[in-house]
């Protein structure tokens, strides 16, 4: 759901995503790299996911909006629970740093080509960390 979804709000605000826009999700990478040399990941993970919001806000759909938030909310519970680490935030910065060039360029395809790689790594990368937890677990059941 959140492939198909994300990458279509990002299409849909490559083409009115406004100057405005772009600074707003520049400034926010720019906060989430301060953040992250300084090993505070609450704030990077937080960033991570208003980084999606902004793209949603600027799609302007209500109902893409209200979807987009509930996926997002169940990713912050995700994270919350699997506390991905350091190198986890670093490659969701530099996805987001790659779909801020490809918004910034009003390249669809390549925002949308971005947004998917995105989706696809944290999704492999979360699932690894599950995985990883839930062999954990099962040892100290043992």
């Amino acid at each position: 759901v959140r492939l198909l979804l994300e990458s279509y709000i990002a299409e849909k605000a490559a083409l009115s995503i406004t100057e405005e826009d772009l600074r707003r999700l520049k400034k926010l990478n720019e906060e989430s790299d301060y953040v992250l040399r300084h090993d505070t990941p609450f704030e990077s993970r937080k960033n991570e996911i208003e980084f999606h919001r902004i793209i949603g806000s600027v799609a302007g759909n209500p109902i893409l909006m209200f979807l987009l938030d509930f996926v997002e909310n169940l990713l912050i519970d995700t994270k919350e629970i699997l506390k991905p680490g350091k190198e986890f935030s670093k490659k969701v910065l530099n996805a987001h740093k790659r779909i801020h060039k490809a918004l910034s360029e009003r390249d669809v395809k390549k925002v949308r080509a971005e947004m998917i790689k995105h989706v696809q790594e944290v999704e492999k990368d979360l699932a690894a960390l599950q995985n990883r937890e839930s062999k954990g677990y099962l040892k100290k059941m043992e």
